[in-house]
């Protein structure tokens, strides 16, 4: 038997079955405001007439409640994981402007005494953030003469500045 969604109906149902679904709620998520928040979402969708109960009702509801209590916890963990796998950026966006200029001024004057394509090479690396292909494609040269030239370049660079 298809349920017609009248609000008397939905409201005999609520009155029903919604400490069942509520407690249910609770016992998946651990959080009694998230599970008022999973019993309403059930009941919005059978008000806005998305949903639609033919048959058992309290076995519509509860499990309505059961699927949406995985799907948030599911959503959690999708959350969670993207925060511990996406780096932090809130310590290089707080660095001030000055910090960063100053990084830059001193990049331009290790380049200075660098010779062509080396020079290019580390200011379009690291002054401009470009990637090898990219490089390689400015300056003409292959991505392995470019990364050959690069990382060269970063080596006597470290020298230059452990014996300063």
């Amino acid at each position: 038997m298809k349920m017609k969604h009248r609000k008397q109906d939905i409201e005999k149902l609520f009155r029903q079955h919604y400490s069942k679904m509520h407690r249910l709620a609770c016992i998946l998520l651990g959080d009694e405001a998230e599970a008022d928040d999973i019993v309403q979402e059930v009941f919005v969708r059978l008000m806005s007439g998305t949903s639609v109960i033919e048959g058992r009702e309290a076995a519509y509801l509860l499990q309505s409640v059961r699927n949406r209590c995985m799907n948030r916890i599911e959503h959690l963990r999708v959350m969670q994981r993207a925060a511990r796998l996406l780096p932090l950026e809130t310590k290089q966006s707080i660095r001030p402007v000055e910090k960063e200029m100053q990084e830059l001024e001193d990049l331009y004057q290790l380049a200075d005494g660098l010779s062509e394509p080396d020079r290019t090479i580390i200011l379009l690396r690291f002054g401009e953030n470009l990637h090898l292909k990219e490089i390689a494609e400015e300056i003409g040269l292959s991505i392995t003469a470019t990364h050959k030239r690069l990382m060269a370049t970063l080596q006597r660079l470290r020298k230059t500045l452990k014996t300063e």
